[in-house]
């Protein structure tokens, strides 16, 4: 009787985990990677605002179209940032009516944060496919961003792949072992909750290559992978 107390134990406490893993999944990153989000839009859309004051007229007027919009996102004011307000476009209007230019294409990033900070994560994640950019800090953080668009929506087979797209990415250039531990952290977590463990154990590991043992990605990857060798 001891013995299969002992077992039904266990298996509650991984499915406690699983669960808690489950429910903190999304928020846990939702803060810093909106945050990066917005600084993102702002900082390189203010790049291209400037860039195009001596390029062609249409590309300066979607770069001013969406300087507006960005403010507005960077005062969470996401309602205007989309939409517009007064006389001041949104990101809508500037993909609506500047669909090639470049700042389409962040205009298309900016929406996304907008939908994904609304809960609409189906709009999000179709802005986020639409983002085409020369930028790699961007590019990992669209990957990222869709991974996590499709974890919302129950789709965790794509969203384990975009977190280790973007997990390779990161570390594509040698410097980004701590942001690619991040991503990899998270596609962990789908594993355990499709209760696959092996890859769960594979891909921790991983996250803790290269990286601080002090930092908060490590230590929780080491705490995941204990958890779970313990399991068995």
């Amino acid at each position: 009787m001891s013995n299969k107390n002992n077992v039904d134990k266990e298996v509650g406490q991984n499915e406690a985990y699983a669960s808690n893993a489950t429910s903190n999944f999304f928020e846990n990153y939702r803060k810093p990677l909106m945050a990066l989000g917005i600084a993102l839009v702002v900082g390189v859309g203010g790049y291209f605002a400037y860039d195009y004051m001596l390029a062609k007229p249409r590309e300066q007027e979607a770069a001013n179209a969406l300087w507006k919009a960005q403010y507005y996102l960077s005062i969470d004011s996401v309602d205007w940032a989309l939409n517009g307000h007064e006389d001041a476009a949104g990101f809508q209007s500037v993909i609506d009516n500047y669909e090639g230019t470049d700042a389409a294409e962040l205009a298309h990033y900016g929406a996304a944060i907008c939908f994904r900070a609304k809960g609409d994560f189906g709009n999000a994640l179709a802005h986020f496919q639409e983002v085409s950019v020369d930028d790699q800090a961007i590019s990992v953080y669209v990957l990222g961003n869709i991974g996590d668009m499709n974890v919302e929506l129950g789709q965790l087979d794509e969203a384990v792949k975009y977190f280790e797209k973007a997990a390779a990415l990161s570390k594509s250039n040698g410097t980004r072992d701590a942001l690619a531990g991040e991503f990899l952290l998270k596609a962990a977590r789908v594993y355990i909750e499709q209760n696959n463990k092996d890859k769960a154990k594979e891909t921790l590991e991983k996250a803790m290559e290269g990286i601080d043992n002090r930092s908060a990605t490590y230590i929780e990857a080491d705490k995941m992978l204990s958890f779970l060798k313990a399991q068995g």
